[in-house]
């Protein structure tokens, strides 16, 4: 996950068998199936490195590292070879998902790793910054959320941020999408970026303060990391999601794994 554990948030208030009070979850997918969770790459979430050239540079690295990881684990159980893998992420993640899957499939190929690869399977995936920012407009417009004018200056920025992008210059095009965020934000009274459907006051993800001591991306930064932290509080749809995901993790669980103080 990009932003996120999802040796956390992944497991104990998605899809894994206990919830943040460490009772059973209805909903976990372990009922059908194997899970394994891991926080890639190395140095987010709770994964982490002694030594700090051992930090990777780029997605291919994060796959090669995640490959050695499946050919270590495969290597060991005859019966997990028989199992396809499904690689699902979210977020950023969807990069890392797609990039591991040509990696294992190259080493399966290869004759390094003995598994079946099944798919992969992509949630809210960031895996292709241009393409979203133009979409925004266009379905707050067909939504209501928007208007006209609202919808023109938003295409404004899109536009630019194409232009930087397709320039190299990946900072500016951040800075532009948080003037994006903004845009759309002032056009649309506030719509949460996470649930279009609710205004700003009706949740709190959608209550980050366009201060004008703030830069944009400290709005945007502060908007998405309230929505985490709302996010540990807030049950999943089966009712099942239990309490403080951050006190759990930095608790019983970080001892459990024997993890550094570092690491939180």
């Amino acid at each position: 996950m990009q932003g996120g554990s999802g040796v956390g948030i992944g497991n104990f208030q998605e899809v894994g068998p206990l919830d943040t009070d460490l009772k059973p979850r209805n909903s976990t997918w372990l009922k059908m199936a194997d899970l394994l969770f891991v926080d890639n790459p190395v140095g987010t979430g709770y994964s982490f490195v002694e030594d700090e050239k051992l930090f990777v540079k780029t997605d291919e690295e994060a796959a090669a590292d995640l490959t050695t990881l499946l050919i270590s684990l495969y290597s060991k159980d005859v019966e997990l070879q028989k199992s396809p893998l499904y690689i699902v992420a979210e977020s950023y993640g969807g990069k890392y998902a797609v990039t591991l899957a040509l990696s294992a499939l190259k080493a399966i190929d290869a004759g390094k790793l003995k598994m079946k690869l099944g798919g992969v399977a992509l949630g809210d995936s960031w895996i292709s910054p241009e393409d979203f920012v133009v979409s925004w407009g266009p379905l707050l417009k067909d939504l209501s959320r928007i208007d006209n004018p609202g919808l023109q200056k938003s295409n404004s920025v899109v536009q630019k941020i194409k232009q930087q992008i397709s320039a190299g210059q990946y900072k500016e095009a951040t800075d532009s999408w948080s003037e994006l965020e903004s845009v759309i934000s002032d056009s649309s009274n506030s719509v949460d970026f996470y649930n279009f459907l609710l205004d700003s006051g009706m949740d709190s993800a959608s209550s980050s303060s366009s201060s004008s001591d703030q830069t944009r991306g400290e709005i945007a930064m502060k908007r998405y990391s309230t929505y985490l932290n709302l996010n540990s509080l807030r049950s999943t749809p089966g009712g099942d999601n239990g309490g403080d995901l951050s006190s759990l993790m930095n608790g019983v669980i970080k001892k459990k794994l024997k993890l550094p103080a570092s690491v939180r």
